[in-house]
């Protein structure tokens, strides 16, 4: 028998062959329509799905009304599929069915219910099937229908099929892909997030913000909170490039107050404060000062030999940045040798960021002072020659902030009354002399706090007092939290108590500090004490929420795993 499917009766000649077979099955065979058959529903207009949902029809198979369950679809050619229904915006495949042939000799009486309508035959004659010639097609399936993931950029970027890991976009038809190829689909962040326009190509997410893009944040939150990649207070002054961070306040300066200061006596003199004429001197910016509102003062030291008269602010609300030119590479150096004052002098209610500069000398008792205000140092380093007396820092009352600091060869290093002293990711090394009251750090009591994190400490020689720290009593806190320190007995006065969480602290006699510092630190260069890769240092340290995620050379510490003390993490 040869069955014959639907598709011939819309082209005219079904019935006469149906008529013909079925009058004649002495002549070998007879055709029978199951009109039952899905595939004879489709191919005749009557249902585009006649198999209903979760079910496909099989137009190769002449059992039942051929409709087959869709996790049996691996059995089935992808030739014999049509009509698959799963949701009702699917789209119902197209298929040029296949022939199929029986033979007369296997089937005498067949039950027209029980064949289904599959196939298109052109019959060379209707006595010998083995004359038969068949039409046969290419097959068209609907990628949906298969369980094959696909997408479409022009229809969705984020699409839930791209479930990879690093590759979570639609970048081309049937390609998922990092952010970073979404221009290759002519596609940006933008199209995807309009709240997350920067793509981190570290994660390859789109994201609101990143470390060295934080452009697409709203001046309230300029800053990007590198942990969670979204927009927050600036905590870094390089988040406001064409001013500066108020870190108090998590807000950039305003554009629209910046001075400039130059020791170039052939474009300063007779300055204004603008780029082009700026003043010759710091002190000079002070009447153009406003209260409470932030002044930001760029430096450019030309002549670097030739010193820089001190700043004194006044008592009061004075907000200012002393920051380097813009995109200038070059470190401004503030030559303090004849200055009877402090270089930087801040005094009650004044709040002060000093950031990129180099400080040397004074005849001052100190390089830098405050009193009662609030004082950044960011990038800073206060450098002597080992003979000017000048300690580093003095700090009476004040809110101290170091980050990334070197503190080197002074007279001494930082004292402290008073107040609070925060220092991370900074090298005090080589500070003061036989004859100085101390050496790295003297705490004078009056409640003075202090926390140092990550911070390389080392080198110092035995003064009058100690080597490191001299502690007088009425301090508060001391906390010392994976850092180095390596100092000459003794190191420390019975006055100082201190919190310790990790890091390294080892006392030696004087003679045998530069052996141990050579096995611990390679340094000091410029006052950097670099970890030994695999030395002393390494997991001595173990990353807490609040410390800094990067070291003094900007290089991710570990924040799941032990780490190097110091300041720097080695790569």
């Amino acid at each position: 028998m040869l069955e014959l499917d639907a598709m011939s009766r819309t082209r005219g000649r079904g019935p006469a062959l149906l008529a013909a077979f079925a009058a004649s099955a002495a002549l070998g065979g007879c055709l029978v329509y199951n009109e039952n058959h899905c595939a004879y529903k489709i191919d005749n207009g009557l249902s585009q799905s006649p198999c209903g949902e979760g079910f496909a029809c099989n137009r190769c198979t002449a059992e039942g009304d051929g409709c087959v369950p869709l996790d049996q679809l691996a059995n089935v050619a992808q030739a014999c599929l049509g009509g698959v229904t799963t949701d009702p915006s699917t789209t119902t495949a197209t298929t040029q069915p296949t022939t199929t042939t029986v033979d007369p000799s296997t089937t005498s009486t067949t039950d027209p219910s029980t064949i289904g309508d599959t196939s298109t035959t052109e019959m060379a004659s209707a006595t010998d099937p083995s004359t038969s010639t068949t039409t046969t097609t290419e097959t068209t399936v609907d990628p949906s229908t298969t369980g094959e993931p696909i997408c479409d950029p022009e229809q969705q970027l984020a699409d839930p099929e791209c479930g990879e890991p690093g590759k979570p976009y639609c970048v081309g038809l049937g390609v998922c892909g990092p952010c970073t190829e979404l221009d290759g689909a002519g596609k940006a962040c933008d199209d995807v997030d309009p709240n997350k326009s920067v793509c981190d190509p570290a994660s390859g997410l789109c994201v609101q913000c990143t470390k060295d893009d934080n452009s697409a944040c709203p001046a309230d939150k300029p800053g990007c909170d590198e942990t969670t990649a979204q927009c927050g207070p600036c905590t870094e002054h390089s988040e406001c490039p064409t001013t500066a961070c108020d870190i108090e306040t998590g807000l950039c300066f305003p554009e629209d107050s910046v001075v400039y200061v130059s020791n170039n006596m052939n474009t300063c003199v007779g300055g204004d404060g603008t780029k082009d004429k700026p003043f010759c001197t710091l002190q000079a910016v002070v009447p153009n000062l406003v209260p409470n509102k932030p002044t930001t003062i760029k430096i450019d030291t030309v002549f670097l030999a030739k010193p820089m008269p001190p700043l004194a602010l006044g008592q009061g609300n004075y907000i200012v940045a002393l920051v380097r030119y813009d995109g200038d590479k070059t470190t401004p150096v503030l030559e303090g040798t004849n200055n009877s004052e402090s270089t930087i002098a801040v005094s009650t209610g004044n709040r002060v960021y000093l950031s990129g500069l180099r400080f040397r000398f004074s005849n001052a008792m100190s390089v830098l002072r405050c009193n009662s205000g609030i004082l950044h140092l960011s990038d800073v380093a206060i450098v002597g020659d080992g003979v000017n007396k000048a300690m580093a820092l003095s700090s009476v009352n004040c809110k101290t902030v170091i980050r990334r600091g070197r503190i080197f060869r002074n007279g001494a290093g930082v004292q402290v009354s008073g107040g609070q002293l925060e220092v991370e990711n900074s090298h005090f090394t080589e500070n003061g002399t036989a004859g100085s009251a101390f050496g790295a750090f003297n705490f004078l009591g009056n409640g003075a706090t202090a926390q140092i994190v990550y911070s390389s400490i080392a080198l110092h020689p035995t003064t009058l007092s100690t080597s490191t720290f001299r502690c007088s009593p009425g301090n508060g806190s001391l906390v010392l939290r994976n850092s180095a320190i390596l100092g000459a007995s003794p190191l420390q006065t019975m006055g100082c108590v201190f919190t310790e969480e990790n890091g390294l602290r080892q006392e030696v006699a004087a003679a045998q500090q530069v052996g141990v510092a050579d096995q611990w630190f390679s340094g000091p260069l410029d006052g950097e004490l670099s970890a030994e890769k695999n030395g002393p240092l390494a997991g001595k340290a173990m990353w807490q929420v609040g410390d800094p995620l990067r070291d003094f050379n900007g290089t991710l510490r570990p924040q799941d795993g032990p780490g190097y003390a110091g300041a720097i993490e080695p790569p």
